[in-house]
């Protein structure tokens, strides 16, 4: 008598969500501490804020993005200005292929420069992407110029000799 034989069957599988809202897909918020803003009197950098002192942060968003809005666990949010722009300088790699993606979205591009081999002339392609005029394998810093809104955040003294502040920036929908 023979032995049974087992077979396998070749299969796959695909997930998909459905939610009550989507997001605007391939869009990102950003924001991060204004350094050339938080600057003690002699303009060196701060790291620390006493009470009652301004801490300025921006606020990076990609074009899809219509607005936000901030949770914060405590103090007062103040708007300086909205549409700032500022110069930024960033490495990207291409691995076989024309695109690169920024960390920041793109306003205008200022240059690249090339380091060693060269895929041309480059154009924005995404809020926070750029093509190449052909596709390799290279590096090249961009500079390029980015808009964002500049706001502030203060707390009233506490009896606490350390105080930490969560701020959080959610898109509005």
């Amino acid at each position: 008598m023979a032995a049974a034989s087992s077979t396998s069957k070749v299969q796959t599988s695909l997930t998909v969500s459905f939610a009550l809202s989507c997001s605007s897909s391939g869009e990102s918020i950003k924001a991060e501490g204004a350094d050339d803003k938080n600057v003690d009197d002699s303009g060196s950098k701060k790291s620390c804020f006493k009470y009652g002192e301004k801490y300025y942060f921006r606020v990076f968003k990609t074009s899809g993005i219509d607005g936000y809005e901030f949770t914060v666990s405590d103090g007062t949010i103040t708007d300086e200005g909205a549409g700032q722009s500022i110069t930024k300088s960033e490495d990207l790699e291409f691995k076989k292929t024309d695109t690169a993606s920024t960390s920041y979205p793109i306003t205008e591009i200022s240059s690249i420069t090339w380091m060693g081999t060269s895929l041309g002339t480059i154009k924005q392609s995404g809020d926070e992407q750029i093509q190449a005029e052909t596709s390799g394998v290279a590096a090249g810093t961009i500079e390029f110029t980015s808009t964002y809104d500049l706001w502030s955040i203060s707390v009233a003294t506490k009896d606490a000799d350390t105080y930490k502040v969560v701020i959080y920036v959610e898109e509005t929908t």
